[in-house]
């Protein structure tokens, strides 16, 4: 099912203890299980909007270069990990990953992530780190005056039916992506997964 997969541990002694007991004593846990999952899953897309962790710390800014880097695009860099376009569409960049959390569950589980073609991408977000880039080969596209024998000084679409392409070489250079984390277990959501258990807990 999902490629980043987290374990949960609900951050109060006497609360998990108090779940644990409730879980020993049901027939049947899926239903349970099941309502957790689609719980986390929810509250997963929900930070997307809340721009900030599952503990309630807001996502660290976009940086001065990203919110230009969208502009060039015609997008508005509103959102961290969504990039709004101008003419109202959303964005690849964050839209695909909250699209792409899932839930599976059963009588023992309930796992929350994102299916393994978005792994490296969401773990990154999810946790932060470097990403290295080696050194490579690349092509640029200007005008070139032919008069002058100079090219212009900004590039144009490789498309342009006057650009001229001129190979270079791309240093290796290493791009550092703060933590955005998404999947978790808020206050909140140990205080609904409690009311599960004692909704699917026989006893009662």
């Amino acid at each position: 099912m999902a490629g980043v997969i987290f374990s949960v541990t609900i951050d109060s002694e006497a609360a998990e203890g108090e779940l644990l007991a409730l879980g020993r004593r049901m027939e049947d846990r899926r239903g349970f299980y099941a309502n957790v999952a689609v719980l986390l899953a929810d509250s997963a897309r929900k930070n997307f909007d809340r721009q900030a962790g599952p503990d309630g710390a807001p996502w660290e800014p976009l940086k001065p270069s990203t919110i230009r880097k969208r502009r060039r695009a015609g997008q508005i860099p509103i959102r961290i990990l969504r990039s709004n376009s101008r003419s109202g569409g959303v964005g690849l960049t964050g839209s695909s990953l909250v699209a792409s959390i899932n839930s599976e569950a059963d009588a023992d589980s309930a796992r929350v992530g994102v299916p393994a073609a978005k792994a490296k991408y969401g773990a990154i977000h999810q946790f932060g780190g470097t990403i290295n880039m080696p050194a490579r080969k690349g092509r640029i596209y200007r005008h070139f005056d032919p008069t002058r024998q100079t090219f212009a000084p900004r590039f144009v679409k490789r498309d342009d039916p006057d650009a001229v392409a001129t190979e270079v070489d791309i240093p290796a250079y290493s791009i550092t992506i703060p933590a955005h984390p998404f999947l978790g277990v808020s206050a909140e959501d140990e205080v609904e997964i409690i009311h599960f258990a004692y909704v699917f807990d026989p006893a009662v």
